[in-house]
């Protein structure tokens, strides 16, 4: 089990209802794909679409914007022989992740936060809306510290 940071400052109120909506929507995808892990929490005008690595492989399920199932999608043949992600959004990763961007960046709301493997290293990513509407990726290894603060195109 890798350490996760303990000097992270407490979310605001606002990021804390942010945080708590995520894990809402992330355990409710969990259960309409019949359990998993999530790996990717995508938010958008629309409600959520969630990525949740099962023993049938990825499943993508769409919510609606009070967490109602709107659609699942099966994976289909080749998919089924994906590996396991290496990360994964449970436990506390999701708040902690949210948390350590937010951090860095100094500000933001997260509208995305997802496991990734890029370059081969597994970690995560949370893009973040500044008050400007700036989309940033920040990049965090799997102990969630910050490699890497970029604009989203």
């Amino acid at each position: 089990m890798l350490a996760r940071p303990t000097n992270l400052s407490a979310p605001s109120t606002r990021n804390r209802k942010v945080i708590a909506e995520f894990i809402a929507a992330r355990d409710a995808a969990v259960v309409a794909a019949g359990g998993g892990s999530a790996i990717s929490l995508d938010r958008d005008r629309r409600g959520w679409e969630v990525e949740v690595f099962t023993t049938r492989g990825p499943v993508d399920v769409r919510l609606d914007e009070f967490l109602t199932v709107i659609a699942i999608k099966e994976p289909d043949f080749d998919d089924r022989n994906e590996p396991a992600p290496v990360t994964v959004l449970d436990g506390t990763l999701v708040n902690d992740a949210i948390a350590a961007a937010v951090a860095a960046a100094g500000s933001g709301a997260a509208t995305d936060v997802d496991g990734a493997d890029w370059d081969d290293r597994p970690g995560y990513t949370v893009t973040l809306v500044l008050a400007d509407g700036t989309e940033l990726d920040v990049y965090l290894d799997p102990s969630l510290t910050v490699t890497l603060i970029q604009i989203d195109d």
